[in-house]
């Protein structure tokens, strides 16, 4: 039986291959989801409604369980700790943007293309939404982004990446988000006239350095980058969405690259303070915290903390890659 898993596993691989195009596409599963493949991405849309259930996947909002929404809020100490109740608070251009009123609802799946400025209209994707990014680099600018707003799948080349989305309210985030992340080198603006506006830059450079420089790891460029986003975290310069995803960029930075998953999940739960309860972004920060202890192999502490994900998400956002990787994640574990 696992032979023919097998040849359906490289069947699969090369259809996605053939109508994705050029570009290998990164997708955010592991091995393990694919023992029941149940979709196949295609770039091409197809009327489907923005609800509509998966097979193998959890339910949509339509069948989920009546309760009253709550958000996954133990302690980040792990299993044993009592539950808290997260806080409230409350460059580049784009192209192709229509109002969700127009009809994105009704597509299967939501690529968000990472362009350079100089490219011509006439070379954009059709029907498809991009980003011209005057400054980074379009395929850095996808690796950070999709710690924020996580895709589907990211492919594409230095010159044109696109992330992959089938929730679209993660999608239209990550387009008005990307914006941010198109930073000049530090220094290239004036100060004057935005106050702190230079250590936003400087700690989103440090970062593209961090992630182009692959396996070649500056361990004190590490260090001085998840210091500079904790304390954009917890300043005051900037709006509650960037410091929410300085916190979570401190914490990929902990995580990732340090290994020091305690100061991640400290990160994480400051991120939490600058968003919504039952908001994407609050959604992703117990993404990541989750994945710590994942990394740790605290296993009882990460099926928790999966299950507060679904308890709280899947009814808000079915269509989302967190909440079906939650669900995958727990189905493996109770195998």
């Amino acid at each position: 039986m696992n032979h023919v898993r097998r040849l359906g596993f490289l069947c699969l691989l090369a259809s996605v291959t053939a109508v994705c195009g050029c570009g290998d596409v990164e997708w955010n599963w592991d091995n393990s989801f694919w023992d029941r493949p149940t979709r196949v991405v295609k770039p091409s849309p197809r009327p489907q409604a923005d609800g509509a259930d998966h097979p193998g996947q959890p339910p949509s909002a339509d069948n989920a369980v009546t309760q009253g929404p709550k958000s996954p809020a133990r302690s980040d100490t792990g299993s044993g700790a009592g539950r808290t109740r997260p806080g409230d608070a409350g460059g580049a251009s784009s192209d192709g943007a229509v109002p969700a009123s127009a009809g994105r609802s009704a597509r299967p799946f939501y690529n968000l293309y990472l362009v350079p400025a100089d490219v011509a209209a006439s070379d954009a994707p059709r029907n498809e939404t991009r980003v011209r990014l005057d400054h980074a680099s379009p395929q850095s600018c996808a690796r950070i982004l999709e710690m924020l707003y996580v895709p589907l799948g990211r492919s594409g080349s230095h010159e044109e990446t696109y992330l992959i989305f089938e929730q679209r309210e993660e999608f239209e985030k990550a387009l008005q988000f990307a914006t941010l992340l198109d930073v000049p080198p530090p220094g290239a603006e004036d100060s004057a006239t935005n106050p702190g506006l230079d250590a936003w830059q400087h700690a989103v450079g440090e970062w593209y350095a961090i992630v182009e420089a692959g396996a070649v790891v500056d361990d004190g460029r590490v260090s001085a980058a998840e210091k500079e986003f904790a304390a954009i975290a917890i300043g005051s310069k900037f709006d509650p969405l960037q410091r929410w995803a300085a916190g979570v960029f401190a914490g990929r930075l902990a995580a990732g690259y340090r290994y020091d998953f305690e100061a991640a999940r400290g990160h994480y739960a400051t991120a939490r303070n600058h968003v919504p309860p039952e908001s994407v972004e609050e959604m992703t920060a117990f993404w990541w915290r989750a994945d710590t202890f994942i990394q740790e192999g605290r296993t009882r502490d990460a099926r928790e903390a999966y299950e507060d994900i679904l308890d709280a998400y899947t009814h808000l956002f079915p269509r989302s890659h967190i909440v079906a990787r939650s669900y995958a994640i727990m189905k493996k574990q109770k195998k």
